[in-house]
């Protein structure tokens, strides 16, 4: 038992010598490791940045897409319009070469009245028979906006309606309403289940109407006193459908 004491004395002194000397600028002498040993253990790792294994591109509904294809559906042009309906109700078809496609209340260079302007977009979707569409998009983006068309004109309006002959555009049948926009579309419209049910029934078109809900020019004393307020595309917007 002595013989422990003094042991555990012996080294009691050394431990405090050697943490006075540490204290006062010196340096652990060359046996401090041997001595005091530190217990295996896991080592600490550096940090960095944390890594996610890619399994594959999905699109927003979490379907895989990495087996699809990406196909950018054809205009019918024969059904494609920009109508333009006067106060008084007149009615005209304006070339898109020559106009723009637009929606809202505008003046035109060789029709100084102001007029209702709405278009017809029709797509041919007859590849898509018998193929798995897995998404599709309208991308609504216009090109221009001029006067504030969401607060003089109210909600845009984008439905799909049944495939007529030209004639027959405006006063086409409504399918179904799209969507009902309150500021100027920034990314494509999803229409997915529209474009599904319409190549599930057998059609060889998908057509879509865009006008604003509250074009009173009724109220207007003059149609020249109207103020142009409308959204303007130089291209048609485009439909993509993502197909397996």
């Amino acid at each position: 038992m002595s013989d422990n004491k003094g042991k555990d004395s012996v080294v009691r002194q050394i431990v405090v010598a050697v943490v006075v000397a540490l204290l006062v600028g010196g340096t652990a002498p060359w046996w401090w490791k041997e001595v005091f040993r530190e217990k295996p253990g896991a080592t600490e790792q550096p940090e960095g940045p944390a890594t996610t294994q890619i399994v594959g591109e999905s699109d927003g509904d979490g379907e895989h897409i990495e087996d699809t294809e990406r196909e950018e559906l054809s205009l019918d042009r024969g059904l494609t319009r920009h109508i333009w309906v006067s106060k008084g109700g007149g009615t005209s078809f304006l070339d898109p070469l020559l106009y723009p496609y637009r929606v809202g209340v505008s003046h035109t260079e060789d029709l100084p009245p102001a007029g209702e302007s709405k278009v017809v977009f029709t797509y041919d979707i007859s590849s898509l028979r018998n193929r798995e569409i897995v998404s599709a998009s309208l991308a609504l983006q216009p090109s221009d906006v001029v006067g504030d068309p969401f607060r003089e004109l109210g909600t845009l309006i984008l439905e799909e309606i049944s495939v007529g002959d030209a004639s027959r555009l405006l006063a086409a049948d409504r399918r179904r309403i799209l969507g009902r926009l309150t500021s100027t579309p920034g990314s494509p419209m999803d229409v997915t289940a529209s474009v599904r049910e319409a190549v599930r029934r057998g059609a060889r078109s998908f057509q879509v109407r865009l006008s604003f809900n509250q074009v009173y020019l009724t109220n207007v004393e003059s149609e020249l006193e109207a103020r142009d307020s409308f959204l303007e595309w130089d291209t048609v917007p485009r439909l993509m459908a993502r197909i397996r």
